[in-house]
């Protein structure tokens, strides 16, 4: 079982998964308002929410990124699966298309770049074929959201990333405040 661990403004709380936590109920494609159940954030969804939110989800190579603006008190999650598409359509389940996405969602709610501060989780590696190789599918999830966010100016205050076991994570966006719990 996971202790709690608060160090400072960037740390990344690791404790058990909380029962009867108040999270969001979506009110429309990319809004989220508080409500009593928890908002899981799938494969593909970019979530933008306010006080009282809770976002929640489950990542294996996949990467969520979480940004939040304490100045307004708003917040978001993306969940991508790929850094880019193949020769398919284009969707939020590409990093390319989430990580904007993400970002002018939180813009359409008066929120700045200067006030934004970004926890990047997930990117981990589960093929059990022997060691990592160091560009795995999760390294380049984890790589294109660092890029995008340096690119904006947006600071990446804390990551748990990488390894070769998934997480269950629940975040609060208008805090900024995260649980992690590897699975």
């Amino acid at each position: 079982m996971l202790g709690e661990a608060m160090a400072g403004e960037g740390a990344i709380a690791m404790a058990p998964i909380l029962r009867g936590i108040s999270d969001v109920d979506r009110h429309s494609s990319t809004w989220a308002r508080e409500a009593a159940a928890p908002r899981n954030v799938g494969l593909g969804d970019v979530v933008v929410a306010g006080r009282g939110a809770r976002l929640v989800t489950v990542l294996g190579s996949c990467v969520a990124v979480c940004v939040t603006d304490r100045t307004n008190g708003v917040g978001g999650m993306n969940h991508f699966v790929l850094p880019m598409p193949g020769s398919g359509p284009r969707s939020a389940r590409h990093g390319v298309v989430a990580l904007p996405r993400l970002l002018r969602d939180l813009r359409l709610l008066g929120c700045e770049e200067r006030h934004m501060e970004a926890k990047i989780f997930g990117g981990a590696y589960l093929i059990s074929t022997g060691a990592p190789h160091p560009d795995h599918l999760g390294a380049q999830n984890v790589q294109l959201a660092r890029r995008f966010l340096r690119e904006h100016g947006i600071r990446v205050i804390a990551e748990n990333v990488d390894g070769q076991r998934g997480r269950r994570l629940i975040y609060v966006p208008s805090t900024g405040v995260a649980w992690v719990r590897l699975l």
